[in-house]
């Protein structure tokens, strides 16, 4: 799973990236899934929003579900230019009780 992650967010360096994690609780497997970010102005390197159209999707699979089994475990982003650690704008933005995975792609971590 972590592995996915890195290589999604690595894929664009110099923005954001994000997704999310489900799960299926019947077998436990986990399906990363990205998500493109909307942000469009240079303040995408330091913020992102999801795009609102595929993240009602999934919330929509997930809550009314196909087979009623899977849940979004994580949201996920990456931060291009500083630590794995909430920014203000990842805490004003944040999404409980819902937990979030960031990676550093300048720290690798």
């Amino acid at each position: 799973m972590l592995s996915r992650i890195r290589e999604i967010c690595d894929a664009d360096p110099v923005r954001e990236s994000c997704g999310v994690v489900v799960r299926n609780n019947d077998t436990g497997a986990v399906h990363v899934v990205p998500v493109v970010n909307v942000v469009q102005t240079p303040s995408a390197v330091v913020e992102f929003t999801m795009d609102p159209m595929v993240w009602s999707q999934i919330q929509r699979d997930v809550r009314r579900g196909r087979d009623k089994t899977h849940e979004v475990i994580y949201r996920f982003h990456s931060h291009p230019i500083s630590i794995a650690w909430p920014s203000s704008v990842d805490i004003a933005a944040a999404r409980y009780p819902q937990r979030e995975i960031i990676y550093s792609i300048r720290y690798n971590t």
